[in-house]
């Protein structure tokens, strides 16, 4: 019964949708015959009849889609008239806009370090200024390394407020392991092998280092053994890889400057070319290096841009700073210039939309008085300059 009404009810409501559809319809038949489509009707889409407000005749016309008197779609102000009425922003005058500005913004070949003209901040040779706010106190006026407030440096490997940087500590790494869970050895092991047997790599590292949490004195070749022992689908291999200055081998102990990269592996062959120069001969060798493996690790030590040595960076190197020859070149592209750019250009800007034919600015090409200029102009036939004058194309034959 409930179905029964449901569908009088669907059937009711779409009747109602299809009698205001066609009552819809009725109304705008009605308002179109009352319009001229195409006729001499006072209101025309492209008719040739007058009319009061037209989209593309060339009659008298009250508005127009340029919005001037007088004027049609295709008409009104030209190229020329519209550009000069921008006003520039950077010098205030009319006649172009800022991109065109011959003169340039106010200010612009200053420093913004010392505020001297003729060099950039890149090139300054004053010391710099700071001028922000210090991210430690929120005072300005200093930086934050500088900063009085800043709390005390600890270092980057033993952790240790010990009044010494990385590059000089002697001690073990210390692993931040807050976001390792904790658990007992044979939780950390029962999860090794899960991770095992499922065969999911992410897992297994997860529970490599709850592992390695839990039993701190382990050592990788310890646990190749036991995986071995277990039939375990994962293998530790400890490959030859070239790393950065920057970053050395750390085993689970925390000592550093070890000599292999040790990792996870479902195979004890390389399964790739580009593998096989690193990878050890057999499970014995691969023992072996284990003992002087580790995971590679960051050693928080700047390296010189300049010198190639760890320790301090380029603005504070000890050698004379020499020409790069890698660098980029900065070159102007309003004088073409070498060694500095448009901003700080002494050369008056070229205006880009000026005539070709007489470099003038304010009309075009087209609508140039002067005699044509083939200043520039190489043939394509000949590859040659041209005579002075462009002359019609009837008198430049092949013969000239």
């Amino acid at each position: 019964m409930q179905t029964y009404k449901a569908r009088i009810n669907l059937q009711e409501a779409e009747d109602k949708l299809i009698h205001i559809h066609q009552a819809a319809t009725e109304e705008g038949e009605k308002k179109v015959s009352k319009m001229a489509w195409n006729g001499d009707a006072n209101s025309g889409w492209n008719g040739g009849g007058e009319t009061t407000d037209t989209w593309n005749d060339g009659g008298d016309t009250g508005a127009t889609a340029n919005g001037d008197a007088g004027g049609d779609f295709g008409g009104g102000a030209t190229a020329g008239e519209i550009g000069g009425n921008f006003t520039c922003r950077k010098c205030g005058e009319a006649g172009h806009k800022a991109r065109e500005c011959p003169t340039g913004p106010q200010g612009s070949n200053k420093c913004f370090n010392c505020g001297e003209e003729g060099h950039n901040r890149a090139d300054c040779p004053n010391p710099r200024v700071f001028t922000g706010i210090c991210r430690i106190c929120e005072k300005q006026g200093h930086p934050a390394a500088e900063c009085p407030d800043k709390p005390p440096v600890k270092c980057f490997n033993c952790k240790e407020e010990a009044g010494h940087e990385a590059s000089e500590c002697k001690e073990k790494r210390v692993f931040d392991r807050s976001g390792v869970p904790d658990m007992s050895p044979d939780d950390a092991w029962n999860a090794l092998q899960k991770a095992d047997q499922d065969r999911d790599l992410d897992d297994f590292r997860l529970a490599f280092k709850i592992y390695s949490k839990a039993v701190p004195d382990v050592t990788y070749e310890d646990l190749e053994r036991a995986f071995r022992g277990n039939n375990f689908n994962v293998y530790l291999i400890a490959t030859e890889k070239e790393l950065p200055k920057t970053h050395t081998y750390v085993n689970l102990q925390g000592n550093s400057d070890k000599t292999y990269q040790v990792g996870f592996y479902f195979s004890d062959k390389p399964k790739r070319e580009t593998q096989k120069a690193g990878w050890p001969e057999n499970a014995k060798e691969n023992l072996e290096r284990l003992k002087n493996g580790g995971m590679p690790m960051d050693r928080g030590i700047p390296k010189c841009s300049r010198c190639d040595e760890l320790g301090h960076l380029a603005r504070g190197c000890p050698e004379e700073a020499t020409e790069n020859p890698e660098k980029v070149e900065v070159k102007c592209v309003n004088c073409e210039g070498i060694g500095h750019r448009a901003r700080d250009c002494p050369v008056a800007r070229k205006d880009k939309f000026a005539c070709r034919n007489c470099k003038q600015s304010g009309h075009t090409a087209a609508e140039c008085t002067e005699p044509r200029s083939a200043e520039g102009v190489e043939c394509r036939k000949c590859n040659e300059g041209m005579f002075p004058l462009i002359l019609p194309y009837s008198q430049h034959t092949d013969d000239s």
